[in-house]
């Protein structure tokens, strides 16, 4: 895999930092008190809204990968409900990230018989029509290339199945009617359902089910009827929250933060080498690479865990410290901002309580410093006379 690209927020805070001068800083400071009341509330209630929909996005997103991926899992004697009942198991998250032009989300397969079957996301605010055709360019590529994964595809046993919550199921199936071409007998529609559940063990429930309202002709074609018989009974599927990953790569920053910080909490707590708040570098991105998932991810891990504590540490969640003042393992050091004598709860509570409200306020210092930067830039020149200015001090 191939490192992160930097988020444009990133690129605006590193390029201030990098070349901070009075002109900028006091351009910043301006710009940021000449907002009156009602524009700061109209931002904050914009970048609000946003932060609420790309959470919920990410959640949906991370619910449907885990709900499939632990249904079909077939490793270290975890198997999924699915891949026990059928032999079709998970492969890989991602499987044509190496191929720009083709995307899906999972890969299940039984390579002993040489079949194959594309997962792909409905996102929340996305067309099925999109989803759809991203579904028959990904047949089609393993059309073109049966031994892409590894295994040889039989040419008639490659199929998809896009996963969507039941609310979109009837627009998903017109979708493929409409739009699936020579293909359209050969995608699916698998539903995502809550389950409502008062256990207390560490399981969390869905069900997934194959929402067989399509033509009649894909009884006769599907991938392996035995499959769709189990699916369309709505299997129950538990989703080991000890096995299956906390989050993805792209998953949203918040849903880092409870995970990360729960995580840093109970591994002082074990360890007992620090305060609860206190964490270096190196845990958060071996953390990271541990839970994802995937093979070879460390370098994107890397990218990740710098992307993040340079958020947060704008956003004053964390703050730099002296390793002296813990025996954690690493070489950087961060803590939490937040009462490091406080309960292991009352911490996480605390760190995560006002992240909303400050992720705001973050994204209001990000666009104060682009135009900070636009205004020198304006004023004085290119880039280079700006690290010129800023490495003589001025």
């Amino acid at each position: 895999m191939n490192g992160l690209p930097d988020p444009e927020w990133y690129e605006v805070l590193t390029d201030f930092n990098d070349n901070r001068n009075d002109f900028l800083e006091d351009r910043f400071e301006e710009i940021l008190e000449n907002k009156d009341d009602d524009e700061a509330d109209e931002l904050r209630e914009q970048f609000g809204t946003r932060y609420d929909n790309r959470r919920s996005a990410s959640q949906h997103r991370k619910n449907a990968l885990t709900t499939v991926m632990g249904a079909f899992l077939n490793r270290h004697g975890d198997n999924g409900s699915i891949y026990q009942q059928t032999g079709w198991e998970f492969r890989e998250l991602e499987p044509f990230e190496m191929d720009d032009e083709l995307e899906a989300d999972i890969l299940l397969a039984k390579p002993e018989e040489g079949k194959t079957l594309l997962v792909l996301l409905l996102p929340k605010r996305e067309s099925p029509d999109t989803v759809v055709q991203k579904s028959k360019e990904a047949v089609e590529g393993v059309e073109n290339n049966l031994s892409i994964f590894g295994y040889q595809t039989d040419r008639d046993e490659i199929h998809s199945a896009i996963v969507v919550n039941p609310s979109r199921d009837e627009e998903t199936n017109r979708a493929i009617d409409a739009e699936g071409g020579a293909y359209k007998q050969e995608i699916f529609v698998w539903r995502v359902f809550d389950v409502e559940d008062g256990s207390d063990d560490d399981q969390e429930r869905k069900k997934l089910d194959y929402y067989a309202d399509l033509d009649s002709q894909l009884q006769q074609t599907g991938p392996n009827m035995h499959l769709l018989d189990v699916l369309e009974d709505e299997v129950t599927i538990q989703r080991d929250r000890g096995i299956l990953p906390d989050f993805f790569i792209t998953s949203h920053h918040s849903i880092y933060l409870e995970h990360i910080v729960g995580h840093v909490v109970q591994r002082r707590e074990d360890k007992d080498d620090g305060p609860l708040t206190h964490f270096s570098r190196e845990e958060i991105v071996d953390y990271i690479e541990d839970t994802l998932f995937e093979r070879g991810v460390s370098e994107e891990a890397s990218d990740k865990t710098d992307h993040l504590l340079e958020r947060w540490e704008q956003m004053e969640a964390i703050t730099g410290i002296k390793d002296r003042r813990n025996d954690i393992d690493g070489t950087k050091f961060y803590r939490f901002t937040v009462n490091g004598k406080l309960s292991q709860d009352n911490v996480i509570e605390a760190v995560t309580d006002n992240y909303l409200e400050q992720t705001s306020e973050f994204y209001i210092e990000v666009e104060a410093m682009r135009e900070a930067l636009d205004d020198y830039r304006d004023e004085y020149g290119e880039q280079s006379t700006l690290r010129e200015l800023a490495s003589s001090g001025s």
